[in-house]
């Protein structure tokens, strides 16, 4: 009993969405000083606010050190033959999902 084209679809399709999802978490592994970039707009977000909210505070700084781990491994990456990156499995939706809730929440607030 193999697998049928069928399934294979399936599973290339799924494989597609989960690809989507980290696909700016890539562009932070190859050139990871753009990950100041959302650090930047969350600061610029709680400087133009008028309530101040510390969530964004919070969040810039997670991205601040995101950016300082991420530099990191860059360069340990370099040091290894096939660096393998599971920490991204964990790292990359806290970070997306964080993002997004400060955005939800204050919107709400």
């Amino acid at each position: 009993m193999g697998l049928s084209i069928f399934h294979l679809s399936l599973f290339n399709s799924y494989n597609q969405g989960v690809e989507l999802f980290f696909i700016p978490f890539k562009v932070f592994v190859w050139i990871p000083f753009l990950a100041l970039i959302p650090s930047a707009i969350y600061f610029y977000l709680y400087k133009r606010s008028d309530s101040k909210p510390k969530k964004y505070l919070i969040v810039a700084s997670l991205w601040i050190l995101y950016t300082i781990y991420e530099s990191t491994m860059w360069f340990w990456a370099k040091t290894v033959t096939a660096p393998i990156r599971a920490d991204l499995l964990l790292i990359s939706p806290v970070m997306i999902l964080a993002s997004i809730a400060v955005l939800i929440k204050v919107k709400k607030d």
